[in-house]
């Protein structure tokens, strides 16, 4: 039953596609982790610190996560073979979002362990996928190599 559904097959690749799982889970738990916090008074309304699902970039982070998660799983199972670029894509925005945000805040007001959860999650994402590309397009590329050798020894 395990082989119909392709729970073997998933598994197999989601070993490969390791970093890029990890970066999705970082990203994902970043967002609702901490982001900014003050360093002095510059909150009002009484609280410190601003946790990434509060603000329009933790949103966006935790729903780029979570298609960059169902897009491993199609490429994993060996439906999408183009999700992987979706990962890639999603890792790379995650990432700028994390940088726009570490670079855009404000004297007084100090980046927290979420948002670097979050650029560490980008980057593995990124990483990750680009990874598993480049050893696809290996595996190809010596396919084809050794196809090529096999005509020249038949010939």
């Amino acid at each position: 039953m395990l082989r119909e559904i392709g729970l073997d097959r998933i598994r197999a690749n989601l070993e490969e596609l390791g970093l890029a799982a990890i970066g999705t889970l970082l990203a994902f738990g970043g967002a609702f982790g901490p982001w900014i916090g003050a360093t002095d008074d510059a909150f009002s309304g009484g609280s410190d610190t601003a946790y990434g699902i509060q603000l329009d970039e933790g949103k966006l982070v935790l729903l780029l996560a979570l298609v960059a998660g169902y897009a491993l799983i199609r490429f994993a199972s060996g439906a999408e073979p183009l999700a992987l670029l979706a990962v890639l894509a999603m890792g790379l925005a995650v990432g700028l979002t994390a940088i726009a945000e570490i670079v855009s805040i404000q004297e007084g007001l100090s980046s927290r362990w979420g948002l670097w959860l979050v650029g560490a999650g980008g980057l593995g994402m990124t990483l990750g996928a680009l990874l598993v590309a480049n050893v696809r397009s290996g595996e190809a590329w010596d396919t084809e190599r050794r196809d090529g050798a096999q005509e020249d020894r038949e010939r």
